[in-house]
């Protein structure tokens, strides 16, 4: 069963007059000013210019053989297996 909310004709008929009556949109969108630079032109260029350009290129990945033995230690810390033991020995 529903709930009745303890409200008067009244009081509904000037919630809804109120309601009716309010024009606000919460959810408009309203346009903003372009924000100017704090930093002088004549230091914003230079700071500009000293930034190095990007490449295009993609370089290639720097690959580095690591011993076995290495890997077999850095794995046991990280997960605990092979502590006491090697399965490679």
């Amino acid at each position: 069963m529903g709930y009745i909310a303890p409200v008067n004709q009244y009081q509904y008929r000037h919630y809804a007059e109120r309601e009716r009556l309010n024009k606000y949109d919460p959810y408009r969108f309203v346009p903003i000013k372009r924000i100017n630079s704090t930093i002088n032109p004549p230091e914003n260029e230079h700071i500009l210019q000293t930034i190095p350009p990007h490449s295009n290129k993609k370089s290639a990945p720097k690959v580095q053989l690591m011993p076995m033995s290495h890997i077999d230690r850095v794995y046991g810390e990280i997960t605990g297996i092979g502590q006491n033991y090697s399965s490679y020995a």
